[in-house]
């Protein structure tokens, strides 16, 4: 058995080694105006989130990577993909939720034309939200699609749309979990846009 580990651990090891390697990262950042602030003004709330990223290619369609994400929120919605109201029934508070995010993925180019790659993601998502003493542990699974423009050798810019079809498992601190299913075609909820450096 520990002969096999090791062989399939120095296999992995060498098609690492021969894929292409690029780093990088995406971003979101999103605003809600239909919010009331804790006197019952109107408000605007924020939420952003940052996702660096490394991946490997092994071949010309299909390649791994591993997303570590970080974000802040201070209003109820769901742009950062993680746990539901996080502050009560729309209402912006002077606190910032924080959030931590790891996030495998296997993806694969469907389309690609000259410069331009249309790729989807199946991803596996596990996701931390706290605020004071409350927190959330996310679930996710899904495939989500995407599209790249890739500018020369080195460069190439990226933009990931909505969360695709996915499964997701919330559970807060003091609640039994809470699961849904579904499909979110809108791509402007959320839109990730970054660029990578490939080696």
């Amino acid at each position: 058995m520990k002969k096999i580990m090791m062989t399939l651990a120095a296999v992995a090891v060498a098609a690492t080694m021969n894929a292409q390697m690029y780093i990088g990262g995406t971003f979101n950042l999103g605003f809600e105006n239909k919010l009331t602030d804790v006197d019952g003004n109107e408000a605007t709330g924020m939420a952003f989130q940052i996702k660096p990223e490394i991946g490997f290619g092994l071949d010309e369609k299909s390649s791994v990577g591993f997303v570590i994400g970080f974000g802040m929120t201070n209003n109820t919605n769901e742009m950062l993909g993680g746990a539901a109201a996080l502050f009560g029934n729309g209402v912006k508070t002077d606190k910032s939720a924080i959030q931590f995010e790891i996030a495998p993925y296997y993806r694969y180019k469907f389309l690609q034309f000259d410069k331009i790659d249309i790729f989807v993601d199946a991803q596996v998502g596990f996701i931390y939200t706290k605020l004071d003493e409350w927190n959330n542990t996310t679930f996710n699974i899904g495939v989500r699609p995407g599209v790249a423009y890739n500018a020369n050798d080195k460069f190439s810019f990226v933009a990931k749309f909505g969360q695709g079809l996915f499964f997701q498992s919330s559970k807060d601190k003091d609640s039994d979990a809470k699961s849904k299913f579904g499909l979110n075609a809108n791509t402007l909820a959320p839109l990730e846009i970054g660029m990578y450096y490939n080696f």
